[in-house]
């Protein structure tokens, strides 16, 4: 079991880890990777695309001067992919020899330029990654789960045993070595463990026995000596089953 549960949270921790990066959080931290899609990007011989952190409040004015920072930049090229509290992230096309210039000016104008590089192989490889980690996650939790529900009747089994000795423990305890004692299993609805509990009391003479003298207060103190049986004039163990 062990084995099968330290695999299992191994793949969950590599989950998280992934699901961390995509979820709300800085652009300085994110993955750019679960934020693209290939057709967001253009690359070719002449043409490149480069991501750009833009200031929340200062949208508006990348919008209407990205197009001139500088004259190789292509008109209308860019997208904005994704905005937290303080930056918004956008794409933004033009040819590869006017980098360093847009670079420069866009600085200057506190738009910051991204050295991310978007790779289409990384992109697949990215995406299978997930892909395999997500079918690791579903086969090692069919597998504990499997082991889980095969053992369990196992275990149930064994529990009982040990109930069933500690009840006649319990009522050698209470009884003595001679008593003449009957053991029984019951499964009451809720509503009616009241009625079966007040029957029971009837039926071993609790109102009128020992047990419910003010002598009982020291064979009370008895109980418990083997387990945690329930306070009754009678040997009580209670099962909760979920």
């Amino acid at each position: 079991m062990k084995v099968k549960r330290a695999k299992y949270d191994d793949v969950q921790r590599k989950l998280r880890v992934v699901n961390r990066k995509q979820g709300v959080v800085s652009l300085k931290e994110i993955d750019f990777y679960g934020l693209l899609q290939p057709e967001d990007m253009v690359f070719s011989e002449h043409l490149v695309t480069l991501l750009v952190i833009v200031p929340i409040t200062s949208q508006k004015e990348w919008l209407s001067t990205y197009e001139f920072l500088d004259p190789l930049v292509v008109p209308r090229s860019t997208k904005k992919i994704y905005e937290d509290r303080e930056s918004a992230l956008y794409t933004i096309t033009l040819f590869a020899k006017a980098v360093p210039n847009f670079k420069d000016r866009a600085w200057k104008k506190h738009f910051q330029v991204s050295d991310f590089m978007f790779s289409p192989e990384a992109y697949e490889r990215r995406k299978q990654g997930i892909q395999e980690l997500v079918h690791d996650q579903e086969v090692t939790k069919a597998s504990l789960l499997q082991w889980l529900y095969g053992s369990y009747s196992e275990v149930f089994s064994r529990w009982m045993h040990v109930v069933t000795m500690l009840v006649f423990s319990e009522s050698r305890l209470r009884y003595g070595p001679h008593a003449r004692f009957l053991s029984v299993v019951l499964v009451p609805s809720m509503d009616n463990e009241g009625k079966i509990r007040n029957a029971l009391e009837e039926l071993t003479g609790g109102g009128k026995s020992y047990w419910n003298s003010a002598d009982s207060e020291d064979a009370f103190a008895l109980m418990g000596l083997v387990g945690q049986t329930d306070p009754y004039h009678y040997v009580s163990f209670s099962i909760k089953v979920v």
